[in-house]
């Protein structure tokens, strides 16, 4: 198949029956680019710039091995899926009821962008000033979900940031209110409402706060954890028990992932690594527990 952008003398690049390239290091162009802004969403640090280079593998590696596929360094099938999985759909605001925003602008509707920018993966500052760093993060983002890049925040731009996602006022306001979506306990449904955390993933309101000091903690002491995996519908929570079964994967409904209550931690590498002993001794601190034997990397808040 032609790959935009891709020069067709790369051997870099191959069909995938999935419609997305299989792509390897070396490879280039537009698929690169949608490759690292997936990886981004997932809280990886690699730059959006259609080059598959050292830290785009090291990257696909580390999520791999977080999502518990084979660790080759390829973007097949299986590797595009799990990249694109587990974010709730929550529906989108009338774009209408959304500001157009440029360079220069000030307020809360700047800081709901900032947010939206962060929780993409963008390192922006949440403090209501559409400056430089603010201006280079959208067309950032514009350039990667092919928009029209001119740095100016309209409907199709809030559209694609998922603006519904975050209320209008700041991060922290977000975690206190949250997105309405359906949980369950014990098989049974229930109202619960959820909150991004980074990486495209969200928690309960409970937790999602809590969760986020704990990775800032950990970036602190030099450890750098993301997220795999939050709060999961009942589909996507079905799909999993449909391919694994128990004991690997809970009975939908009866899994605290469906009260984003529990959450997969990349990062982690085992029991025996530094990332999970750090988290032994701190994640408590936090109101979370590592409670599923043999899974290093998942921990439910229990408080």
């Amino acid at each position: 198949m032609a790959v935009s952008g891709v020069s067709s003398s790369s051997q870099r690049v191959s069909s995938s029956s999935s419609g997305m390239p299989v792509l390897r290091s070396g490879a280039r162009g537009s698929s690169v680019k949608t490759l690292q802004t997936l990886l981004r969403s997932k809280g990886y640090s690699v730059a959006v710039d259609g080059s598959f280079g050292p830290k785009t593998l090291a990257a696909v590696k580390a999520f791999q091995r977080a999502s518990g596929l084979s660790v080759d360094g390829v973007a097949g099938p299986k590797t595009w899926a799990a990249l694109r999985a587990g974010a709730p759909s929550p529906a989108p605001a009338p774009a209408a009821n959304m500001p157009t925003l440029r360079s220069g602008a000030k307020g809360s509707a700047v800081k709901t962008l900032q947010t939206l920018l962060r929780n993409k993966g963008y390192s922006v500052a949440v403090d209501g000033s559409f400056g430089a760093k603010t201006l280079a993060a959208v067309k950032s983002f514009q350039r990667a979900r092919g928009l029209s890049v001119d740095g100016s925040v309209g409907p199709k731009t809030w559209a694609a940031l998922g603006a519904s996602g975050v209320s209008s006022s700041s991060s922290s306001s977000s975690s206190s209110s949250g997105i309405a979506a359906t949980g369950y306990r014990r098989g049974q449904r229930v109202s619960i409402r959820i909150a991004p955390v980074g990486g495209g993933r969200y928690l309960n309101v409970r937790c999602a706060q809590a969760y986020k000091d704990m990775l800032a903690a950990a970036r602190r002491a030099g450890i750098n954890l993301s997220t795999t995996s939050g709060y999961r519908t009942h589909a996507q929570q079905q799909a999993l028990y449909k391919k694994y079964g128990s004991p690997r994967a809970a009975k939908p409904g009866y899994s605290n992932h469906q009260m984003g209550l529990a959450v997969d931690i990349g990062g982690v590498g085992g029991y025996n690594t530094r990332a999970y002993r750090w988290l032994s001794a701190n994640a408590s601190k936090f109101g979370f527990a590592n409670n599923v034997p043999n899974e290093y990397w998942h921990f439910t808040y229990v408080r």
